[in-house]
């Protein structure tokens, strides 16, 4: 997976939170305080990925494709790497595509404690990977920090979210993410919405959103400009939210059907 990162440190709000190559990375650095919780941020984008310009193509480079409740996350440092993956324990609503055999939906982005993050093999070997350079905080600051691993925008589940997955069998035999970001839709007040698909004009968005749209009658909306809140050991941190100003939302019932229809129409 080729990508860029993008480092951001910010002070968390205690009001409100694969078919790719590694290669350079390029870090910026910006800092806010406010009042609790250090969140450190890396924005991690993919030069170039496999993507569907269609529904029809997204389905057919899927192996399965289903909608689920999460029922647990677990989110760590991928083995060799420095990027965070999350791995996803779904109850399984509904399978449009495929089968189901006790598999993790698994996906890269994800929260994870910077201790965590930095004791990663990886930066044990050679601390100077670390894309942050920390030495303006404490550390107690930096003992408590939450790292944020942004993947081109997508949204990182949480346990109780409905989500509709499209994946592909990985190596560990479980199933990862279709096409590293476009496979994720989240369900938010009856509407399917994927903040990582690129809206726009008809020349700037993706193609994929240009047909999904076409099918559903539908307009992109606004995206959450402010992410998640937790609260961990008494401090809260506010994550980031969407790096764009809007993002596709389609009524449930349109992309369902749509992709029965695709599914029945390809059988």
């Amino acid at each position: 997976m080729k990508k860029k990162h993008f480092a951001v440190l910010t002070f968390a709000l205690c009001f409100s939170l694969l078919s790719t190559a590694c290669g350079t990375s390029k870090n910026s650095t910006e800092s806010t305080q406010t009042q609790k919780g250090l969140v450190l941020t890396v924005s991690s984008t993919a030069d170039f990925v496999d993507q569907a310009t269609t529904l029809q193509e997204l389905i057919d480079s899927s192996d399965i494709v289903a909608k689920v409740n999460v029922q647990k996350v677990d989110s760590c440092v991928y083995k060799g790497t420095d990027s965070v993956v999350t791995s996803i324990t779904p109850e399984i609503l509904e399978i449009y595509k495929g089968t189901y055999n006790g598999e993790t939906f698994d996906m890269y982005g994800g929260y994870i404690s910077y201790a965590e993050y930095q004791n990663a093999p990886i930066f044990q070997e050679n601390d100077d990977a670390l894309p942050f350079d920390t030495s303006s905080y404490s550390e107690s600051e930096i003992n408590n920090a939450q790292l944020y691993w942004d993947w081109c925008n997508v949204y990182i589940p949480s346990a109780g979210d409905t989500l509709l997955y499209f994946g592909k069998v990985s190596d560990n035999n479980n199933f990862f993410l279709t096409n590293a970001y476009q496979g994720l839709f989240h369900l938010e007040d009856g509407n399917w919405t994927n903040q990582a698909l690129i809206t726009g004009s008809q020349t700037q968005q993706e193609l994929l959103v240009t047909d999904l749209l076409n099918i559903s009658g539908s307009s992109a909306v606004e995206s959450p400009q402010t992410g998640i809140s937790k609260t961990i050991d008494a401090i809260t941190y506010t994550y980031p939210g969407s790096d764009y100003d809007t993002m596709i939302s389609i009524p449930e019932s349109a992309l369902t059907e749509a992709i029965q229809k695709n599914i029945s129409d390809a059988e």
